[in-house]
């Protein structure tokens, strides 16, 4: 029986919450027909690395005859992807962002997906600094990722197994509901810049999905101290009726 759902775990090597979450859920009986799992990124993976010649997730749309092994597996993925009607890629940070969703490519059809998950918080993320280019999951023909952190954190493990299970459990039911129904009670924000460095007279520092203030201007932060080259990513707050 086809099965509509394919899990992508590790595409960053070092990033194992969803590796772990994934193959556990697969062991119960009601879940392991439902979906197929695969590691995105199996040479960096064995190796605990985040890749091994260049970065998976800004490798895309890829190359099958690249040199390179991440371009070519980029192009794996994103033709994998083709046969399933939802793909979900998960990933791992060490930040206390809790778990979330990230549209990397807003089209009517992935905001739908990202809908049926009983997630409250979805972030579109388009590419506004080098390190955001060219996500595995842009190129999908629907595709999101999830984030989760920090990914070492047994709470933050069985978070990212509850959302899984319920999107399993429910994602049939929720299809059949409209992407205004099933965005009730979720916040989007949508990320539009980047502190690069605080001022010198800083006393605190910005926290994930936190208001901040920098000269006057209010925004909420995302990947705080993630780069090397920018504090955070800074985002607004943008009502799901104004994404279409």
């Amino acid at each position: 029986m086809a099965k509509d759902i394919l899990f992508i775990g590790a595409t960053h090597g070092d990033e194992k919450i969803g590796v772990d979450v994934v193959q556990k859920i697969q062991k119960r009986e009601r879940y392991k027909e439902q979906f197929n799992f695969i590691i995105g990124n199996p040479r960096a993976y064995k190796e605990n690395k985040r890749f091994t010649q260049y970065d998976l997730n800004r490798a895309a749309p890829g190359n099958l005859n690249d040199a390179l092994y991440e371009k070519r597996r980029a192009a794996e993925l994103i033709e994998k992807s083709k046969s399933y009607k939802y793909t979900i890629d998960l990933h791992g940070s060490t930040t206390g962002c809790g778990v979330y969703i990230i549209v990397t490519n807003p089209t009517p059809e992935n905001l739908f997906l990202a809908s049926l998950f009983n997630i409250p918080r979805i972030v579109i993320l388009p590419s506004v600094i080098p390190d955001l280019v060219d996500p595995v999951s842009k190129y999908m023909s629907c595709g999101i990722e999830i984030e989760s952190g920090p990914q070492n954190l047994p709470e933050t493990r069985s978070a990212l197994e509850d959302v899984l299970q319920d999107f399993l459990n429910h994602y049939k039911e929720r299809q059949e509901k409209s992407f205004f129904e099933n965005m009730q009670g979720k916040e989007v924000y949508e990320v539009y810049g980047v502190l690069h460095a605080l001022p010198k007279d800083a006393s605190l520092r910005p926290e994930e999905f936190k208001l901040f203030n920098v000269g006057g201007e209010d925004f909420y932060a995302l990947f705080v101290d993630a780069y090397t080259y920018c504090t955070c990513l800074k985002m607004r707050k943008k009502p799901f009726d104004q994404l279409f």
